[in-house]
């Protein structure tokens, strides 16, 4: 495997791969898990070249948030990299990144707005500026996504739709915990009683998805179940539980019909967890 620090010897390199070679992304942070693992795979098997970039991008979190702390495990990421087959690992620095040479690209979508956007609205902004900026310099022919990251899916391809990338977004599957936890970089925060709380998320998905296939189609019912089944747990607090149409983005107000996805987002003993539920 290959790694790459700069900027300059990263272009270098794209500039000497066979223009017929398909190039495949997985963009992270770091800290990486079986989930991650599971976009690389797929990239893998898909692509000829495997592209997979670490860098913890400031511009994605809030004021208050944790990226001062957010957990950084570069030795063991390259070692995992390396294991499963990786080409080229690129570790880009903050202004290689921000160069000014590097293109950026913005759109609005009220989308942006709701969910993880409004409970943080320093994230899709920041993500969409770094993915944009990273699709600039990679120039892949498929880039690789989870859909545990359900809003950021969505808006990456809608990024990719308006300003015409010529890149392949392909989604993957939520990788999780024997227990229905989402797999996260997160989760090391969790102690193991905590652990047990945040493996209860994925079971109120569940039930989510049992009452829509036993007939309960009013999505007020729905979502309070999900809270009642959360909130009975003492350690977790819910930060919002959502239901929107697929073919609009927007809160379903009345009936569910699918296409839909069902979110939330919780804290457990402070930690910020969230999880959701495609029902098609």
């Amino acid at each position: 495997m290959k790694i790459i620090s700069s900027l300059s010897e990263f272009l270098d390199w794209r500039a000497s791969i066979d223009s017929s070679a398909t190039v495949g992304f997985v963009p992270t942070m770091g800290a990486l898990h079986d989930g991650h693992l599971a976009l690389v795979k797929r990239s893998l098997n898909e692509a000829h070249i495997t592209v997979v970039s670490i860098f913890v991008n400031p511009k994605q979190f809030g004021e208050n948030e944790d990226f001062n702390s957010y957990p950084r495990t570069i030795e063991e990421d390259c070692d995992l990299l390396k294991q499963a087959g990786v080409d080229v690992l690129f570790v880009p620095q903050y202004e290689d990144i921000y160069s000014d040479d590097i293109k950026s690209f913005t759109f609005e979508s009220l989308f942006s707005y709701q969910l993880e956007g409004k409970s943080r609205p320093d994230f899709f902004p920041g993500v969409i500026n770094v993915v944009s900026r990273l699709f600039n310099i990679v120039n892949p022919s498929l880039s690789f996504f989870g859909k545990k990251d359900a809003q950021q899916l969505i808006l990456i391809s809608k990024m990719v739709d308006v300003g015409s990338f010529p890149v392949r977004i392909v989604p993957v599957e939520t990788v999780r915990e024997p227990s229905g936890l989402a797999m996260s970089s997160r989760n090391i925060y969790l102690s193991k009683t905590q652990t047990l709380s945040a493996s209860k998320i994925y079971k109120s998905l569940l039930l989510a998805k049992d009452l829509l296939d036993r007939g309960e189609k009013e999505a007020k019912k729905i979502k309070n179940e999900i809270k009642k089944s959360l909130l009975a747990d003492s350690a977790i607090s819910i930060d919002y539980v959502s239901v929107v149409n697929l073919d609009d983005l927007k809160e379903i107000l009345g009936s569910v019909n699918a296409p839909a996805l069902i979110s939330v987002a919780v804290y457990v003993g402070g930690v910020r967890l969230i999880d959701n539920l495609f029902y098609e």
